[in-house]
């Protein structure tokens, strides 16, 4: 089973499936809640999950890394934040979720610059037809 949850496309589907189902609670939630609570009750329900996973053997020192984390974790809940106030403003789940998933371009834009991750033809053709899918989408 161990091996089963290192395969990095295992993992890829779990994240698909846990980011499409945070999108449809999300808009079943935001019926009756403030966006605020919605994301205040999200990020604590999260907060056992997390401190469970972390809990190990593991030497804690700050420094850069650290810094990036929390940089990380600061981006993700503004990106929630934003997400919630665009749902709970009428945005409607198949417009609002492709138009957010372009935050894609910017990671692709960086790991070319920041971890010189190569660009290909066949990635490049990936990444417009993914562009097409996400436009078509949200017509």
């Amino acid at each position: 089973m161990k091996q089963f949850f290192s395969d990095w496309r295992v993992l890829s589907v779990i994240a698909i499936v846990g980011w499409g189902a945070w999108g449809i609670l999300l808009k079943f939630a935001l019926k009756q809640l403030d966006w605020r609570a919605a994301l205040l009750v999200g990020s604590i329900s999260a907060l056992p999950l997390a401190l469970a996973l972390g809990i190990g053997p593991f030497t804690w020192r700050f420094d850069r890394y650290v810094l990036f984390a929390a940089l990380a974790g600061i981006g993700a809940l503004v990106a929630a934040l934003a997400f919630n106030r665009a749902i709970q403003k009428g945005g409607s789940l198949n417009v609002v979720v492709p138009l957010t998933s372009q935050y894609v371009l910017v990671i692709v834009v960086f790991s070319i610059i920041f971890f010189n991750e190569p660009l290909t033809w066949k990635r490049i053709v990936g990444i417009a037809a993914a562009i097409a899918a996400i436009v078509f989408l949200s017509l």
